[in-house]
């Protein structure tokens, strides 16, 4: 008895290990505290294509925003959707089954992947001016400047991407 007992104990812990590790959550990203460590992150998460940690470096608004153009992706037909789904590396079939969300994350993981991330790791945020909880800085872009928006949210610093878009939308471009 005593010696089935210690071939089962290795097994029995190996089986408990094995339930520890499968069951085990991964560890939360580590807020963004400023707004420039959630430019960081959310470059971070785009290279490496984490969609989850992407969506969530959105504000509330900016992800209603993003989806709408999603929502746009996902009504395409014809040629245009064949496109954007070859684009996207899916089959038209996978295409029509996403959600805006899935889309537009998509959409932006893509965009990535065509030249290795470069063009996203190039960009800087500076100037950075905090007011309460909202902040705006510069985004220094290759050959461009443009402002860059940011709103604090639960506790955490995250691109204010709605705000960028109702200025692009606006003819003279927010000027």
């Amino acid at each position: 008895m005593r010696h089935a007992l210690l071939r089962l104990t290795p097994a029995l812990f190996l089986s408990f290990l094995l339930a520890v590790v499968l069951t085990a959550e991964e560890a939360p990203p580590e807020r963004a505290a400023t707004p420039e460590e959630a430019w960081t992150q959310f470059k971070a998460a785009v290279l490496r294509a984490d969609r989850v940690r992407t969506w969530s470096l959105l504000s509330a608004e900016s992800r209603k925003e993003v989806e709408k153009l999603g929502e746009a992706m996902s009504h395409l037909e014809g040629d245009e959707r064949a496109e954007r789904a070859e684009e996207l590396g899916l089959s038209l079939d996978a295409y029509g089954r996403m959600s805006a969300k899935d889309l537009i994350l998509a959409q932006l993981m893509a965009s990535t992947r065509k030249d290795g991330g470069k063009e996203l790791e190039s960009i800087r945020i500076r100037d950075v001016a905090i007011d309460g909880d909202r902040a705006e800085g510069v985004r220094v872009e290759e050959e461009s400047e443009r402002p860059a928006w940011f709103v604090k949210e639960e506790g955490e610093w995250k691109l204010d991407l709605a705000r960028e878009l109702s200025e692009d939308e606006e003819p003279d471009g927010g000027k």
